[in-house]
């Protein structure tokens, strides 16, 4: 194996510069190189027409976790209600804040071989490595939450205390109705007097203190060794408080009519969750959702393989001089591209609450038109047309009960099929030629996404008890959407130098950063993308190669 040994026919081909552009490699030359890319996605672009940037972390932070968030709390709200007496009552697990920055770093290594000097292939294995880093905060103030998880689930001095409390109440509802059969068969009984006096007022106490005790046992548990609801009310809050003053109400009642057995303590109060706690929530199938953390989440492997074959139809940069009349210093040359790329990449699993794939997990078919425009050797623009058709493909996901349902449940996952919209793209390079080793070039791109389309459908019973059916369209509404890109790119080459004998390799060298700047009508990330890649060139067969006719 051999470097390139026809000197005059690499140099022919002017080295690349900063970018891409529409030349092939050298026939029987094998262009090889290995990138280094780094990619950052803190915020994202949502709303339609221009959208407004948010953090990732957004669809985690909410200022009140109510039943709107988590459906368990809906039972507990209605509960809560009932044994407080408070028909407003908001059951909320308090405020959070979420931060949540993905990091994607890529290692692509890629091949180009020149079939002639006009038709090459290539392929691009990439290897990823995405991260999540997630900072999560729950109840910062400890006094945003009404509720919190219910004492009898984890103290068993708690469940005892309310079995007691609720105990009592029965024994006194009991004493009263049997005082109130028995004095009004014997008017003249000890204590009968006060009783037969506020009979209605008795009767309607122990009703009233059973419907009360029945509420608290819904609520805190301790009916037949029930626990009761996942949260109560949080010790201190107004709800509470309202419970431990109905307990008393109802103490001082009996009391007052004889029955003086009520002197449990009132229900235990919750303490407020923490970050900790709504960790729990997310991933013990108690409460439904039984997801993976949201926590940080390192994922590693292949991406997605592109397989691309490139022609140059027309070139006549051989042609054009360096000086002399516009027209004879100008030149365009033109190819046309199609990629292949294989889904190898690894999807995200059903249970991620936050995305991290290495890579789309399905099938897609790329065209390309590259056309580069130049006058001598100084300034050239190249213009990229794309258009990728993205291939049906199916997955395992929970289907949410709307677009930005962050937790959707454990029973909401089922196995549906995504036709991803197609792509459209422009890319501009305007591209300056500062020396024959140096050039540098400006990006603008700007990409169309069609909107996807999900099938499929799920059912089951949440955690409030309710049945649900869900339908996969709910996710077609905010995938279409547009984005514009500005960067820059610097690129070093040794492939003239070595031509003429001063470099000892023939390499190439480029450092580029482009950034998102907008983007409309959906859903896009803000990206921050920076690379650095090297170019070897190589003649495997050592088999020289002709002059470029172009």
């Amino acid at each position: 194996m051999a470097l390139l040994t026809n000197a005059a026919a690499l140099a022919a081909q002017e080295p690349r510069g900063a970018g891409p552009d529409a030349r092939t490699a050298p026939a029987g030359t094998l262009r090889i190189g290995l990138a280094a890319t780094w990619e950052r996605d803190p915020e994202q672009y949502v709303g339609s027409g221009a959208g407004s940037l948010r953090t990732l972390g957004s669809k985690f932070s909410f200022d009140t976790l109510g039943s709107n968030v988590f459906a368990t709390l809906g039972p507990v709200e209605s509960a809560a209600r009932a044994a407080s007496g408070i028909p407003t009552f908001r059951a909320s697990l308090g405020r959070s804040v979420v931060k949540v920055r993905n990091y994607f770093e890529t290692t692509p290594f890629f091949a180009e071989y020149g079939i002639t000097s006009r038709l090459s292939l290539g392929v691009v294995v990439p290897l990823v490595t995405a991260t999540t880093r997630v900072d999560a905060t729950v109840n910062p103030l400890g006094r945003e939450a009404t509720v919190g998880f219910n004492p009898a689930y984890f103290a068993v001095s708690a469940a005892t205390g309310m079995q007691q409390l609720l105990a009592q109440f029965d024994s006194a509802a009991i004493f009263i109705s049997q005082r109130l059969a028995t004095c009004a068969a014997q008017p003249s009984g000890t204590g009968c007097t006060t009783i037969n006096a506020s009979a209605a007022t008795a009767r309607a106490l122990t009703q009233q203190s059973a419907a009360f005790a029945t509420a608290l046992g819904s609520l805190y548990g301790g009916r037949n060794g029930t626990k009761g609801a996942p949260f109560v009310p949080v010790a201190g809050t107004a709800a509470q408080a309202a419970i431990d003053a109905r307990v008393a109400g109802f103490r001082t009642q009996y009391a007052a009519l004889g029955a003086s057995g009520i002197t449990a303590p009132s229900p235990q109060g919750a303490a407020p969750i923490t970050a900790a706690g709504l960790q729990t929530i997310l991933t013990d199938s108690a409460y439904g959702i039984n997801s993976k953390p949201l926590g940080a989440v390192v994922r590693r492997g292949v991406g997605d393989i592109d397989l691309t074959a490139q022609y140059t139809w027309h070139d006549s940069h051989a042609r054009a001089t360096t000086t002399g009349s516009r027209m004879q210093r100008a030149w365009w040359r033109s190819a046309v591209a199609g990629t292949f790329r294989l889904g190898t990449g690894a999807n995200t699993n059903a249970d991620d609450l936050i995305p991290v794939p290495t890579g789309d997990h399905q099938n897609d078919f790329e065209v390309r038109s590259l056309t580069d425009i130049g006058f001598g050797t100084a300034a050239s623009l190249t213009t990229v047309l794309r258009y990728t058709m993205q291939m049906p493909s199916s997955l395992q996901m929970r289907i949410p009960g709307s677009p930005g349902d962050p937790f959707p449940e454990a029973f909401r996952t089922a196995t549906v099929t995504r036709n991803a919209g197609d792509e459209m793209a422009l890319d501009l390079y305007p591209r300056w030629n500062l020396s024959e080793a140096m050039s540098i070039a400006g990006r603008y791109s700007y990409r169309s996404r069609g909107a996807d389309a999900y099938t499929g459908t799920v059912a089951g019973t949440n955690s409030a008890g309710t049945t649900v059916t869900a339908s996969a369209s709910v996710l077609d509404a905010p995938s279409a959407a547009k984005e514009h890109r500005l960067g820059a790119i610097v690129a070093y080459s040794t492939v003239a130098a070595w031509s003429q004998g001063k470099a000892r390799w023939p390499i190439e060298i480029s450092a580029g950063h482009f950034q998102t700047t907008a983007g409309l009508g959906g859903t896009v990330p803000k990206l921050s993308y920076d690379e650095v890649q090297v170019r070897w060139y190589w003649r495997p067969f050592g088999r020289a190669a002709a002059p470029a006719n172009r």
